[in-house]
C-alpha cells in the first residue's frame, strides 16, 4: 500500500492540474491590457474575439505611431491591414464601424475630428475594396500582409488596388501618413492622375484646415492654386468622387445593379 502512495499522489496532482487548465481549453481569456472600453464587454466571453480584433487594429491606427513612421508611403501597408482585420471581424459577427470606433477609443483619440475623418476614410476604403472584388481569399491574404490586392471585378480586373494620396504628397507632405488622406484606386487610374490640385482637393483642404487636420498655410496655398490638372486627371478625379459619393455604408451594401451603374458611370466619365 505504501508503495502505491507516491503513484496515487502523482495522479492526484495531475488531476488537479488538468482541472485548473480545463477552462482555458474550452474558453478564451480577454485580451490583456485593454482600457477605455466598457467593463461589461471585457467580462463577456462573447465579446473576446471582437476585442482581439480591436487590439490588433488599435496598434495599426494609433496616431502617435502613424505620425512617427519613417519612409515614403509607410502608412499604405497599415491601411491594407486595417481593412483586412475589419473584414475578418465582420466575418466573426462584428460590425466594422463599431469595431473601428472601439479601436479608436482604445488608441486614445476616439471622438476627435481626426477619428471621425479616419473612420469615414477607412470605411470608404473597405467599401472600395469590396466594389473592386479585392476581398477574395487571395486578396485577403495579401491585405493581411500589407500588400496590394488584385482587382477581380469591373473594367480594371487584373490590375492592383494601389493607394492614392487624395491631396498629393508633393503638395502637402504633412498628410503623407494620414489615413484620412489615403484612398484605394486601380493602379492604372492612379497613374492617370498628376499631382495637380482640383476641386475635390481644395474642398478637403478647407474642411481639414477648419478641423486642424491640415495646417492653414498649406490649405491657403491649395485654395489659391489653380486647377493645374490635365483633362485625364480631372476625369479620374470626377469618376472617383462619383464612385465614392454614395457614402461608405451605402456602397458597402449596394446591389449588383448599383455596381453596374457605377462601372457605367466610369466609362462615361473617363472614356
Amino acid at each position: 500500500m505504501k508503495a502505491l502512495l507516491p503513484l496515487l499522489f502523482g495522479l492526484l496532482l495531475v488531476g488537479m492540474s488538468c482541472s485548473r487548465q480545463e477552462p482555458n481549453a474550452t474558453s478564451e481569456a480577454p485580451p490583456a491590457g485593454l482600457t477605455g472600453l466598457p467593463a461589461a464587454r471585457l467580462n463577456n466571453p462573447a465579446d473576446w474575439v471582437s476585442l482581439r480584433h480591436v487590439e490588433i487594429i488599435t496598434a495599426l491606427i494609433d496616431p502617435v505611431k502613424l505620425d512617427t513612421l519613417k519612409g515614403d508611403r509607410a502608412a499604405n501597408g497599415r491601411l491594407r491591414k486595417v481593412c483586412y482585420w475589419l473584414k475578418d471581424a465582420e466575418k466573426s459577427g462584428s460590425e466594422p464601424g463599431a469595431t473601428l470606433e472601439d479601436a479608436q477609443q482604445r488608441a486614445g483619440y476616439g471622438g476627435t475630428p481626426r477619428a471621425a475623418a479616419d473612420r469615414q476614410s477607412i470605411l470608404r476604403n473597405l467599401a472600395i475594396l469590396e466594389r473592386l472584388g479585392c476581398l477574395t481569399e487571395d486578396g485577403m491574404d495579401k491585405l493581411r500582409k500589407g500588400n496590394a490586392p488584385t482587382i477581380t471585378r469591373g473594367p480594371y480586373a487584373g490590375d492592383i488596388a494601389s493607394v492614392n494620396h487624395i491631396i498629393p504628397r508633393s503638395v502637402a507632405p504633412e498628410l503623407d501618413e494620414k489615413l484620412y488622406n489615403l484612398e484605394f484606386m486601380p493602379s492604372k487610374l492612379n497613374t492617370r492622375k498628376s499631382n495637380g490640385v482640383g476641386q475635390r482637393q481644395r474642398a478637403l483642404a478647407k474642411e481639414w484646415a477648419g478641423k486642424r487636420l491640415l495646417s492653414r498655410e498649406v490649405a491657403e496655398r491649395l485654395l489659391e492654386a489653380g486647377t493645374g490638372t490635365s483633362g485625364r486627371n480631372v476625369s479620374a478625379d470626377r469618376f472617383w468622387c462619383f464612385f465614392t459619393g454614395l457614402g461608405a455604408m451605402s456602397i458597402y451594401q449596394s446591389s449588383e445593379k448599383e455596381r453596374n451603374l457605377i462601372w457605367m458611370g466610369e466609362l462615361l466619365v473617363c472614356g
